[in-house]
C-alpha cells in the first residue's frame, strides 16, 4: 500500500478532507494558519464538475504544496483521464477520457496520490491518513458500526498510533474504543466548513 510519511515538528497541524473543489475554503484555511502544516485526506476534486474547478482546486494543491491523500473522486478523475476507468454515471455513458480536460501534470499529479499518511510527530507516535477505509476504496463505516476488531485489523494499528483519521463520511466525530488509545477521527468535509487540528493535547473537531 502506497504510505506517505510526514514528519511533524510543530503545532497544530490542520487536516482537512472533502472540498469538492470549493477552492475558497481552502484559501480561508490557508488564511487562518498561514505558517502551519495543512494535510488533506482527499477528495479534493468533485467528479460531477466538467468546469475549471477541478483544474483550479488541483493547482492549487500544487503550488501550495499541501500533501493530500486520494480520495475516491480523485481515484476516479484520475482513471478516467489516464484511461484505466470508465464513467461510472448512467449520465456520463457517451463521454470519453476528455471529459474533465485536464493538463498532463494534474493528470499526473492526481496518478501519484498516495492511498493513505503516516504523521510522525514524536517519540514514536503517530496518526494515520485515510480518505476511507484502506483496503476497500469505496468502503466506510459510520460512527458506531466499526467494530473494533475491524478497526484494528484494518488499519493495523499498534499502540503507539494515536489515532486513525479519515473523510468521506461528510459527518465530524471522534469515536473511542474500550482498552484502546487509539481514536477514530471523521474530519467531516472541509465543503461544509468541517476541519480538525492536532496539537500537543490530541486532535480536536472545529469549523470555520
Amino acid at each position: 500500500m502506497n504510505i506517505r510519511e510526514i514528519e511533524i515538528t510543530t503545532y497544530p497541524i490542520i487536516l482537512v478532507s472533502d472540498i469538492h473543489c470549493e477552492i475558497n475554503k481552502i484559501r480561508k484555511i490557508k488564511s487562518l494558519y498561514p505558517h502551519n502544516k495543512i494535510v488533506c485526506l482527499g477528495d479534493i476534486t468533485d467528479l460531477f464538475y466538467k468546469d475549471d474547478k477541478n483544474k483550479n482546486i488541483i493547482q492549487y494543491f500544487i503550488d501550495n504544496n499541501i500533501p493530500t491523500c486520494e480520495g475516491n473522486h480523485d481515484s476516479h478523475i484520475s482513471g478516467v483521464v489516464n484511461g484505466n476507468t470508465i464513467m461510472f454515471l448512467d449520465i456520463h455513458n457517451s463521454i470519453d477520457i476528455d471529459y474533465y480536460n485536464l493538463p498532463k501534470h494534474q493528470c499526473e499529479y492526481l496518478s501519484k496520490l498516495p492511498r493513505g499518511i503516516k504523521l510522525n510527530v514524536s517519540n514514536g507516535k503517530y496518526y494515520l491518513l485515510y480518505h476511507h477505509l484502506p483496503k476497500d476504496i469505496w468502503g466506510f463505516k459510520e460512527k458506531g458500526t466499526l467494530s473494533r476488531k475491524d478497526f484494528i485489523s484494518n488499519y493495523n494499528i499498534t499502540h503507539d498510533c494515536l489515532g486513525v483519521c479519515h473523510g468521506h463520511l461528510h459527518i465530524p466525530f471522534i469515536e473511542e474504543y474500550s482498552n484502546l488509545t487509539t481514536k477514530r477521527i471523521s474530519v467531516g468535509p472541509l465543503k461544509y466548513d468541517h476541519y480538525s487540528i492536532i496539537d500537543e493535547d490530541g486532535i480536536k473537531l472545529k469549523k470555520l
